[in-house]
């Protein structure tokens, strides 16, 4: 894995680990704040699986990959950063 591959793969775990910390603080809510909390980690897991695939998909080629295609997944990746910051607002 190049140096920027990996750099990705720890933001996505560090963001991952984040979320389960959260789904376990998730459980103490109730009503529809609950609701509302399990609905947007789901789907943040979601986008997340989804990005790890990508990035197994071109792991291996990543040497190869324009800065155009390195340039979308840190964009991803950003993105997937910042519906994590929405969702924490829920414990503030």
């Amino acid at each position: 894995m190049s140096v920027k591959t990996n750099e990705w793969q720890a933001r996505l775990d560090e963001i991952e680990s984040r979320v389960r910390d959260l789904r376990g603080k998730a459980r103490e809510l109730t009503g529809n704040a609950k609701l509302e909390v399990e609905k947007q980690l789901d789907a943040f897991e979601v986008k997340a699986s989804e990005l790890r695939n990508q990035l197994s998909q071109f792991a291996s080629k990543a040497e190869a990959a324009g800065d155009e295609v390195k340039a979308g997944f840190s964009s991803a990746l950003e993105e997937l950063e910042k519906s994590y910051s929405r969702a924490v607002t829920f414990f503030k």
